[in-house]
């Protein structure tokens, strides 16, 4: 099995170029992210577990043959993803400056577009958005 920490680009899950796809209570971990949404219109319900994978949980990011559509749905969802940590988000948008293509988070996740350049990083618990302060 490949080490999740070293990037090959490897997901659990992968959803491409579709529409109407809903991942209900699902365990996605063990690869360098847990669900890959590219150019797709997806849709998380019921629990869904993206602990334990090298640099988050779901990218969401139109790809090299990007369609007009993004979107993923987190208003129905309880998220899991107990390895979250600073620069190792539940959810990341690629190639965005500004949050764009995830719903219904509000209340539920914390934003933070400052840990890369042109990636929006999205965390269940908030204290993970903020650098660990230096001693």
């Amino acid at each position: 099995m490949p080490n999740p920490e070293v990037w090959i680009g490897s997901y659990a899950v992968q959803i491409h170029n579709t529409t109407g796809v809903i991942l209900e209570n699902i365990t996605a971990t063990g690869a360098n992210g847990g669900i890959y949404v590219n150019s797709s219109v997806v849709k998380l319900a019921g629990t869904v577990n993206v602990s334990g994978n090298g640099f988050g949980g779901i990218e969401v990011s139109k790809g090299r043959s990007p369609t007009d559509f993004l979107s993923l749905d987190v208003s129905n969802v309880i998220l899991v993803n107990n390895t979250e940590a600073y620069g190792l988000p539940t959810i990341w948008e690629d190639n965005v400056e500004v949050a764009s293509n995830v719903s219904g988070y509000g209340g539920k996740l914390t934003v933070n577009n400052n840990v890369k350049p042109y990636q929006v990083q999205y965390y269940i618990y908030p204290q993970n958005a903020e650098p660990t302060p230096s001693t």
